[in-house]
C-alpha cells in the first residue's frame, strides 16, 4: 500500500544518495532491518520518495514505524471502510492517523445506500428524522428531497457510487 525510498540522512547532507525502497504495512522486524541496511553506523533517516495507492501525503521526517501503523490498520479494514476514512481525510484535509482515530471511535455513521431515495426511505424507517412518513403515503413523498434536506445538517460524504453517504 506504501512504499517508501529512505536515505542515510548523514549521507545525503554529504551528496550521496545511500538508501533502500521498504513496502508497508511489513513487521517491526523488517523495519528493523531495512534501517540498520540503510543507516550503518549512522543515526539519522530521511524520507526521500514514496509511492502508494492512496492519496497520501509522506514528509521527510515522518515516523516509519506510525506510518506502518497506519498502514497495518488500514489493510485490516473492508475497502469500503479504506474507502470512507481516505474520503474523509482528503475532504476535511485530516492526517490518516487522525481519521483512523475518528474511525476507531466510531465518530461517523456510514449509511449504505446508493441514491437519496434509498438514503431517504434508510432515514425514515430506521427513525433518523423528527418525523415519521406513514407507509401508506411514502411513495408520494419525495424521499430524495428528504435525504438531501437531512444530508444538509451534518457535514457529509457522498460516495453513492461506491454504495455509500458518511456523515461526522
Amino acid at each position: 500500500m506504501l512504499n517508501l525510498y529512505t536515505a542515510n540522512l548523514a549521507e545525503y547532507t554529504a551528496g550521496n544518495l545511500v538508501g533502500e525502497w521498504i513496502s508497508l504495512p511489513t513487521e517491526k522486524k523488517m523495519i528493523e532491518a531495512h534501517l540498520n541496511s540503510v543507516l550503518g553506523t549512522n543515526k539519522g533517516i530521511v524520507i526521500r520518495d514514496y509511492k502508494s495507492s492512496l492519496p497520501i501525503e509522506v514528509r521527510e521526517n515522518d515516523d516509519i514505524y506510525e506510518l506502518n501503523r497506519v498502514m497495518q490498520y488500514l489493510e485490516r479494514v473492508t475497502e469500503s471502510e479504506r474507502q470512507i476514512i481516505v474520503q474523509i481525510a482528503k475532504t476535511k484535509g485530516m492526517e490518516l492517523a487522525q481519521v483512523i482515530q475518528v474511525h476507531r471511535e466510531g465518530e461517523y455513521m456510514a449509511f449504505n445506500c446508493h441514491n437519496l431515495k434509498e438514503l431517504g426511505h434508510y432515514l425514515n424507517d430506521e427513525g433518523f428524522l423528527s418525523f415519521e412518513i406513514p407507509e401508506e403515503i411514502e411513495e408520494y413523498v419525495d424521499m430524495e428531497k428528504i435525504a438531501a434536506d437531512w444530508l444538509r445538517k451534518f457535514d457529509h460524504i457522498d460516495l453513492s457510487d461506491i454504495g455509500f453517504y458518511i456523515t461526522y
